[in-house]
């Protein structure tokens, strides 16, 4: 009898446990597949939704770099953490914002996500990548057009090394400053021109005059 209240309670204990032993890569699998349904199952199942692999990257921020915005929607919906960081600093709204995902950005945005952070910002990644209709939201929700990253770099500075025309004159336009200078003395212009941007060098240096 008491074999078979153990075995019973063992059942029942297998049954209801949280998923703890469930590998992160299906969860992950199924962000990158935009399964919604297999994601929500397996958070009904007890996944965390701050669930994370070893170089910190939660399935918040899988889902943000990949723009699926359903399952960021359902990972907010069950508490993730909307500013974690991963190893490098990487928050799920500079993901979101370095791979142009306007909806995600302005869902993450809606659920608190800094716009201003110490270091690489959102706007900086943005810039990078040409993103000017991200780069508009996020200033006009309030992102430092001025932000000062390692070695001074700011988000002009981004966008000039890869000559990101639209980005520039959305920055500059919202004050940008075409005259900061990095740590090594380098301004915006001077990045286009390492880079061999003409028409960014015109651009900036008519803003600096």
């Amino acid at each position: 009898m008491k074999r078979l209240l153990r075995w019973c309670f063992a059942l029942l204990f297998a049954a209801s446990a949280p998923l703890a032993a469930q590998p992160l890569e299906d969860l992950f699998e199924a962000i990158d597949a935009g399964e919604v349904g297999t994601v929500q199952r397996l958070l009904d199942r007890g996944m965390w939704p701050d669930s994370a692999d070893p170089q910190g990257y939660s399935a918040l921020m899988r889902a943000a770099r990949g723009g699926r915005l359903e399952i960021v929607q359902l990972l907010l919906a069950r508490g993730a953490k909307v500013d974690a960081r991963n190893a490098v600093g990487e928050t799920a709204l500079m993901l979101a914002a370095f791979n142009g995902h306007l909806a995600t950005v302005q869902a993450l945005r809606r659920a608190g996500a800094a716009v201003n952070l110490e270091g690489w910002s959102p706007l900086h990644y943005a810039a990078l990548q040409g993103h000017a209709e991200v780069v508009r939201f996020l200033i006009a929700e309030g992102a430092d057009v001025n932000a000062r990253a390692v070695n001074g770099i700011t988000p002009l500075h981004m966008a000039a090394r890869e000559g990101r025309l639209p980005v520039i004159d959305v920055l500059l336009a919202a004050g940008a400053d075409p005259r900061a200078r990095t740590e090594a003395g380098e301004a915006p212009a001077d990045w286009a021109r390492r880079h061999d941007h003409p028409q960014a060098i015109s651009r900036l240096d008519a803003a600096a005059r």
